[in-house]
């Protein structure tokens, strides 16, 4: 009988643990798909680091692995450090993406776009945008404001957050704000609250909105793609277009573009 408490012994694959109850050596199978992008797989070195030898708890037939004093959902724990694809844990495995955690460090620039939006040119499209837009060592990034035309970048989303809180509550308006740089004083009223804003997913989602109405408006994607940035300026607005098609051909000719769970 599967005691209620095991130790693990080892992790040979992101969704397969072994764990003993100090007898028995136990194969427990996560239904969820491995993510594999990087020639070197990184989850052995991970695993061991992580999982090998901490608590394993199972309640109510889920697992929990015991960090510290607390129990953390295992399927949770590796959609979130980038190493298992679960549509149960899409805001996990979104963010493990976002951030490049993982196996996502060998995906495509558009690798986290191709999650949020189902068609892969507009993927590509929006993933040359963000390239434009948050750039940080060489991939779009989640944390990334633009604060009256400065560009800072944040480790974590909490700290892009209270700083976000911040300049609004002394009254700053213009803020360019995630991984598309939607624009708080135009495009704010498109999120709930600030948190929102930086959410990967829903950058995404709001800037896809934006620039299908800029198509819409002016029926011409090179104009749209323009206007993103700026309308006004011709100059400023080509230049953007240029960058663009530099960005997209370059994610184009670049390995691991497909959904992690195709």
């Amino acid at each position: 009988m599967l005691s209620d408490i095991l130790l693990i012994q080892q992790s040979t694959s992101p969704s397969q643990v072994f764990a003993s109850d100090g007898g028995q050596t136990y194969a427990l199978q996560i239904q969820a798909h491995d993510i594999r992008f990087c020639n070197q797989p990184q989850f052995p070195l991970w695993s061991d680091k992580n999982l090998k030898g901490k608590e394993l708890h199972v309640l109510n037939g889920q697992l929990y692995i015991k960090l510290g004093a607390v129990l953390v959902n295992l399927r949770q724990l590796l959609a979130r450090n980038g190493f298992l694809y679960d549509r149960t844990e899409v805001n996990a495995v979104v963010m493990a993406a976002a951030e490049r955690q993982g196996e996502w460090a060998c995906a495509s620039k558009d690798a986290v776009f191709a999650l949020i939006i189902n068609h892969a040119p507009k993927a590509k499209a929006m993933a040359a945008i963000a390239m434009n837009e948050s750039q940080y060592g060489g991939y779009p990034w989640p944390w990334t404001l633009n604060i009256q035309g400065k560009s800072y970048y944040f480790k974590t989303r909490e700290e892009a957050y209270q700083r976000l809180r911040k300049s609004v509550a002394d009254g700053i308006q213009q803020i360019d704000i995630g991984i598309c740089q939607v624009n708080w004083k135009y495009n704010g009223a498109r999120f709930q609250n600030l948190w929102e804003a930086l959410d990967p997913s829903k950058n995404i989602e709001v800037s896809n909105q934006i620039l299908t109405e800029l198509y819409e408006r002016h029926r011409s994607w090179s104009k749209a793609i323009a206007c993103y940035h700026n309308c006004s300026d011709e100059v400023r607005g080509a230049r953007y277009v240029n960058r663009y098609i530099e960005n997209w051909n370059n994610i184009t000719k670049s390995k691991g573009s497909d959904n992690a769970n195709s």
